[in-house]
């Protein structure tokens, strides 16, 4: 194969190659040129230190210093499980469009990765891909094509990760191509919102070939995610082994197909405890902190620090596992539950800042109750009755008759390591002890959080924040009967009856958006009369940002929205 002997021409092109990288590392620092150094990575990536070498080169080398309480676990869209692993998958790969809540233009899809507002066809939408490349085309260029559109939607259908739209199975019908740079998108009927169906993010087909898809998809999927590569703005940099675990950096994609931007070169995570983080943030050691307690929200208040308020498609309710015990099976035990819990009193002691009576809200069914406006979500049913505490003993009653005993402890599940989670769970617990129920609260470490719900199912109850992923809420997932496996949307084990089921498959035929509201309103009230989940809250997300940070735009669920226009100031 090679005219020398067996590895002699390999050693002397990696040797010509190394040599030519470290010619331009000398130019870069002789010339204080840090593009340079851009160019050796993609020559030779693996040569030493070049994130360190961007550092030294100027001292306004632009670095995002962002304190978390935990870290992202997961790197691929295929396996997203916290926000903080959303955040990261938001800096790596992107979506053909996305959905954008605009303040002057009001929430809409805008394009992406896609070169343009895709266009209507029968049934579908016409896209056109930008010449790019992914992100580990260091030494063999590779476009991104609609070949790793089939890819992923072929991923999609085998594997209905979380994070991708769920209605794929019984709407989306082909991908049509003869360009590979120009492809359509169809349904098999017509849908209110189609480009919700298709905002999803694209995946590398060349890291899962076909012939190993059909075999062990499954070790595919765990190889990517510890070397994920994707067309966005960063890539995941190498541990250096000196944080101690304590940090996860990405720095600029050098083959981003915008070349001058990122503005940022790099993002660094740090996990801290809240007052540390706070402490690094009054002393300029970080730019930002996600999710601040009320308690350090205040302190940073005062000192005239910014804070953004995130309203977003989220809410928290409590998700019984109907699997086994008879007592969460009972609609009367349930509508017990939901009654004895006094969520204003909740949110004002755990969550809320003195005085903001605007923020957060109490809910009474299984969809949001604002946009991120602050106006009325579409999808709440207003008319829906309120939870009465006065009314759980009654229900109690009613259900110990039925059931003939007492209800038994039953544990409730929640993530560790998040001190209102913690707090509010408490309450919930002694406000159901003051009606004789007993619950016993059960930290779960976050990392094990997401296995112990939705694949384990070791739980009674569950303390569950719910990501609609856009403005359609689609909330089928969590009730088909048909994914309540171990790793399924249904992870409570739910069965729902005939009613139920044929208001899901009215929302299937409408098109009209009065009869789609019409008919997720009387969903909403049919989860708030049978409990089917408790209804708790809808929590604002509190992110403490520096003044020198500029342009930045956050969605509530991905954060980093448009981050490649993003700049920090020195200070």
């Amino acid at each position: 194969r090679y005219p020398l002997k067996p590895g002699a021409r390999a050693v002397q092109l990696r040797d010509g190659l190394i040599a030519k990288a470290e010619q331009l590392v000398t130019r870069a620092q002789a010339n204080n040129d840090p593009k340079l150094l851009d160019e050796a990575a993609k020559i030779w990536p693996r040569l030493p230190d070049l994130d360190g070498m961007r550092r030294q080169l100027q001292n306004d080398y632009p670095v995002l210093h962002c304190g978390y309480a935990t870290l992202p676990q997961n790197f691929s869209p295929l396996s997203i499980q916290s926000l903080p692993d959303r955040h990261a998958v938001s800096l790596m790969f992107e979506s053909l469009v996305q959905w954008v809540e605009d303040e002057r233009l009001g929430p809409h899809y805008s394009s992406q990765l896609a070169a343009a507002r895709p266009g209507p066809t029968a049934r579908g939408r016409h896209f056109q891909l930008p010449r790019c490349v992914w992100s580990d085309s260091d030494r063999q260029t590779r476009l991104c094509t609609a070949e790793d559109v089939q890819a992923t939607i072929d991923l999609i259908k085998r594997l209905r990760p979380p994070g991708y739209p769920p209605a794929w199975e019984n709407l989306f019908e082909e991908l049509r191509y003869d360009d590979p740079f120009k492809f359509s998108l169809q349904l098999q009927r017509d849908y209110w919102q189609p480009l919700s169906l298709m905002d999803f993010r694209i995946l590398p087909a060349h890291r899962f070939p076909a012939d190993q898809r059909a075999r062990d998809v499954r070790s595919l999927v765990e190889a990517f995610q510890q070397d994920p590569v994707g067309t966005g703005p960063y890539r995941r940099a190498a541990d250096d082994g000196e944080s101690g675990g304590t940090q996860i950096r990405f720095v600029a994609n050098p083959h981003y197909r915008r070349p001058d931007l990122p503005n940022i070169r790099e993002i660094v995570f740090h996990q801290l405890e809240p007052v540390e983080a706070v402490r690094q943030l009054q002393n300029r050691q970080l730019h930002m902190i996600f999710d601040l307690s009320r308690e350090h929200l205040a302190q940073l208040r005062l000192q005239d620090e910014r804070i953004i308020s995130l309203r977003g498609r989220s809410v928290h309710f409590l998700a019984p596992n109907y699997r086994h015990s008879p007592w969460l099976q009972n609609e009367a035990f349930r509508r017990a539950l939901a009654h004895a819990i006094d969520r204003e009193t909740i949110l004002n002691s755990v969550f809320r800042p003195q005085g903001a009576v605007a923020d957060h809200a109490t809910l009474t069914g299984p969809y949001p109750k604002y946009n991120a406006d602050g106006q009325t979500c579409w999808a709440y049913n207003p008319a829906a009755p309120a939870f009465e505490p006065n009314q759980a003993v009654g229900h109690l009653a009613q259900a110990r008759q039925q059931l003939s005993g007492d209800p038994p402890p039953l544990r409730l599940a929640f993530p560790a390591r998040h001190q209102q989670s913690e707090v509010a769970c408490q309450a919930i617990v002694d406000q159901l002890k003051a009606i004789g129920i007993t619950v016993n609260p059960t930290p779960i470490e976050p990392h094990q959080f997401h296995h112990v719900v939705t694949e384990s199912h070791a739980y009674d109850l569950v303390y569950w924040r719910h990501d609609f992923e856009d403005a359609t809420y689609t909330l089928w997932p969590l009730f088909d009967p048909s994914d309540a496996e171990s790793g399924g949307g249904n992870f409570m084990g739910f069965v729902p009856d005939e009613h139920l089921r044929s208001l899901f498959d009215e929302l299937r035929i409408h098109k009209e958006f009065r009869e789609i509201q019409a008919t997720t309103h009387e969903i909403h009230d049919f989860v708030n009369r049978s409990a089917i989940v408790i209804p708790l809250w809808q929590v604002d997300t509190y992110v403490a940002v520096r003044k020198t940070v500029r342009d930045t735009h956050f969605d509530p669920l991905d954060l980093f929205q448009n981050v490649e226009t993003w700049s920090v100031e020195a200070d």
